[in-house]
């Protein structure tokens, strides 16, 4: 049995000699899960409970893709000569940064699922992924108090990562940028000529979308404001997508696309900005000009959103094949039925130590293991001659000293991984502090509201701390909630560790869509972060 559970669905699914035989689902309408979270699945037992009496499924192992608030996952690359091993450690490593809790001492698991380049470009992609283990105990209870085994534990965000990974290096010669639009939150990939370039989350998903479309929409012809419920608004997105002005959305309330555009618009710029810098930050100047960009997951069933977004960031839209069609269709679950999923577990703990763990385990009880079946035929065999055990003997001998020889190349591994580290730290001194530039532009994507639409953000660091200038406009602002808006967001960013200052330049009125608005500017300095091992690499010449 497969499950999904997110704060926008509970979907399961029965699949029999490679058949599915049951496919059940329930909307939730909760915007994340937040303090809800992990006593919300409380409330879902009782239905996967039902769905699996229906099914006759009581005892089947189960493989679980969750949406957890705690959950964590990235891809993290490094040369191909430092081995698949320590490539994993190393992006097991990389990820204490990105999550909130201390990934060494939780459910943990982490993959090689990439080589791409060539000779001394070569480089491995790594994915990890890792939990809290409270999270991860509080999923398998919920699947276990349903009457299914919990056979396999995964966050969405690992399926989303791979499927992302595989669709923007899987294309031709040129640039090619994905974004796996999810329902609360998307992955943005770029591949050109089959190599991966960049990875990022975008705090931006379908229901964002959803969100726009019920607020206040002008009929065409007058007439008061139409307030669509969320289920229709998210029916009417999935059938019209993004309309042109002149089509029709719904013609009993007089709704044109000349309605709706309005407040997609913010949304749909502030996922422009973040694809244009990421693309003016992460690909060279030729590859920009040649990139095309298509959007799969839920946001894939949105109609011309492809269209809309490579407009924003001067790409190529590719739209899906498939059109339109429903959100549901196109979740974690599918994209796993569909392309696979990693081999990655987080019901076993530390999942990526236990698989190291074994390998080192075999091969040092490889000859011991032989020898113990060598010893149990002796005793039923008792009439083989001595020279036939004299060649048995032999033969153990070898593969004992060849264990020996396994357990010196894994200690040989240990101590390069050492030298490695303290070769990471060296040259972080050495090279002192790099702008986060991604992060910053997460912390953008994150905190801007969405009244606020962001038209510029440009990067400087010429001499001193690094620094990030934003232009936007807010439109349909009086003066005092302008002034009153431009504080809260000046002390939310202010707030991030980080940004380590924040200055107001200049502001001023302008016509936003007909309307009055303000414009403003402000300019963001970061703090420095410890140079990464890239860095080390391109400083010293080494591949």
């Amino acid at each position: 049995m497969y499950i999904e559970v997110s704060p926008s669905r509970l979907e399961a699914a029965v699949v029999r000699a490679g058949r599915e035989v049951l496919r059940e689902r329930l909307r939730a309408e909760q915007a994340d899960w937040g303090a809800p979270w992990p006593d919300c699945l409380e409330s879902l037992a009782p239905v996967l409970r039902g769905w699996v009496e229906r099914a006759g499924a009581a005892g089947a192992p189960a493989t679980v893709f969750y949406d957890g608030p705690t959950a964590t996952g990235g891809v993290y690359s490094c040369p191909a000569a430092v081995g698949p091993a320590n490539a994993e450690r190393a992006a097991v490593l990389a990820l204490r940064e990105a999550a909130s809790f201390d990934v060494q001492a939780n459910p943990r698991d982490c993959a090689v699922i990439r080589r791409d380049g060539t000779g001394g470009a070569r480089r491995l992609h790594a994915l990890a992924v890792s939990d809290a283990a409270a999270s991860v105990g509080a999923v398998e209870a919920f699947v276990t108090s349903a009457g299914l085994r919990c056979e396999r534990l995964m966050p969405a965000e690992g399926v989303v990562l791979w499927r992302s990974v595989a669709a923007a290096t899987g294309g031709g010669a040129g640039a090619r940028l994905v974004l796996w639009m999810g329902e609360h939150w998307s992955v943005l990939a770029a591949g050109s000529g089959g190599r991966l370039v960049f990875v990022r989350r975008l705090g931006v998903g379908v229901e964002g979308l959803v969100d726009a479309m019920c607020r206040p929409l002008r009929p065409q012809g007058g007439g008061g404001p139409v307030n669509l419920p969320r289920g229709e608004a998210r029916r009417l997105l999935t059938e019209v997508g993004v309309p042109g002005p002149e089509i029709v959305v719904d013609c009993e309330r007089g709704l044109t696309g000349a309605s709706v555009l309005p407040v997609l618009q913010p949304v749909l710029q502030r996922l422009g900005v973040e694809l244009k810098q990421s693309m003016r930050f992460g690909l060279a100047e030729a590859e920009r000009a040649s990139a095309v960009i298509g959007v799969i997951g839920p946001g894939g069933s949105v109609r011309r959103l492809a269209a809309a977004l490579a407009g924003q960031c001067g790409a190529s839209a590719v739209e899906s094949p498939a059109g339109g069609g429903r959100a549901e269709d196109r979740g974690v679950l599918d994209s796993a039925a569909r392309g696979g999923a990693p081999d990655l577990d987080l019901a076993s703990g530390d999942a990526a130590g236990a698989r190291a763990l074994s390998r080192a385990r075999r091969s040092l009880w490889s000859g011991i293991a032989a020898a113990g079946v060598a010893v149990a035929g002796l005793g039923v065999w008792a009439h083989v001659s001595l020279a036939g055990a004299d060649v048995e003997l032999a033969a153990l001998r070898a593969e004992a000293t060849q264990s020996d020889a396994d357990v010196a190349e894994a200690q040989r591994a240990s101590a390069e991984v050492g030298k490695m580290l303290e070769a990471r730290a060296r040259i972080a001194r050495s090279l002192g502090d790099a702008p986060p530039w991604a992060e910053a532009l997460a912390v953008l994507s994150e905190r801007v509201p969405a009244e606020i639409r962001l038209s510029s953000v440009t990067a400087e660091h010429a001499e001193g701390p690094a620094r990030v200038r934003i232009v936007g406009v807010m439109a349909g602002a009086e003066d005092r909630a302008f002034a009153a808006a431009m504080r809260r967001l000046a002390d939310d960013l202010a707030g991030c560790p980080l940004v380590a200052g924040v200055t107001m330049g200049a502001t001023s009125r302008v016509r936003v869509n007909e309307a009055e608005g303000h414009r403003f500017e402000m300019t963001l300095t970061l703090v420095g972060l410890p140079a990464r091992a890239a860095d080390l690499a391109r400083s010293e010449g080494t591949p």
